[in-house]
């Protein structure tokens, strides 16, 4: 089965920075060539935003957000979704 949510980067608009890598508990990136890339899709949370969220040039979306921009209920998470499995620390 296809993984249909996780993190896409915008490399037009991405400085490098690692907030995302830094960010992630889950460890859906890693570092290559001075930029972050997608190492670990399967591993991104459903629903979650967190990276997308963090980066200061809004580079990150998530391939659900193309076609819609619906935020799931379970999202908004104290740090510890048991629902989601988000452990983002209550910033998705």
């Amino acid at each position: 089965m296809t993984k249909d949510w996780y993190p896409i980067i915008d490399y037009k608009k991405c400085i490098g920075c690692m907030t995302c890598v830094k960010f992630c508990p889950h460890k859906v990136y890693s570092e290559k060539n001075g930029k972050p890339f997608v190492k670990n899709k399967e591993a991104c949370v459903n629903q979650c935003r967190g990276c997308e969220k963090v980066c200061p040039n809004k580079a990150i979306t998530h391939q659900s957000n193309i076609s819609s921009k619906k935020q799931s209920p379970g999202c908004s998470c104290d740090g510890k979704n048991s629902s989601t499995g988000c452990s983002c620390g209550g910033k998705c």
